[in-house]
């Protein structure tokens, strides 16, 4: 084998190598690109719940504002004022439990922050009577895993939901 076939020989391995390094770095940039894509997704649908929530605080407290429209819910479902504005907030409240819910099983919120807020949540629903009965009409309304953390969490107090392993 003359000097020229090995030279040959060693290029084409040198080619093939840096071909092979090559498609691992593109391999592990694309991936980390689709990390970043999930990452930006997953920030603008939180992004999107967070404005549809901010919204939905714009109009209730609206509602609660203007007693004329009190008056109608009053009508509507058989209740007085208070009543009226007491299911008006606990929803508001459950609402945005379902959020802070949904943003810790996205990964969004670490685990002491969420012990934290279970505890505020345990709480609020343990010492505000109305919160727990309007819970039990309307948690019917609600995807079953927040249904299940709810219930769990005002009978066996803090509850890490099942998918904590994201933190």
């Amino acid at each position: 084998m003359s000097i020229y076939e090995i030279l040959n020989l060693i290029i084409c391995f040198i080619s093939v190598l840096v071909g092979l390094l090559m498609w691992v770095a593109t391999y592990r940039t694309l991936k980390e690109v689709q990390k970043q894509n999930l990452n930006i997704c997953n920030s603008m649908k939180s992004d999107t719940v967070n404005k549809i929530h901010t919204e939905h605080q714009n109009i209730f407290g609206l509602i609660l504002q203007d007693n004329e429209l009190i008056s109608i819910f009053n009508q509507l479902d058989g209740t007085n004022d208070l009543e009226t504005k007491e299911n008006i907030i606990t929803t508001l409240l459950l609402n945005h439990i379902r959020t802070m819910f949904s943003f810790y099983v996205k990964g969004f919120l670490d685990k002491d922050d969420w012990t934290g807020m279970q505890n505020d949540i345990k709480d609020m629903i343990m010492s505000l009577p109305f919160i727990k009965k309007r819970w039990n009409e309307i948690k019917c309304y609600y995807t079953e895993d927040y249904q299940d953390f709810i219930d769990k969490l005002v009978t066996k107090g803090r509850y890490f939901y099942k998918n904590e392993h994201l933190n």
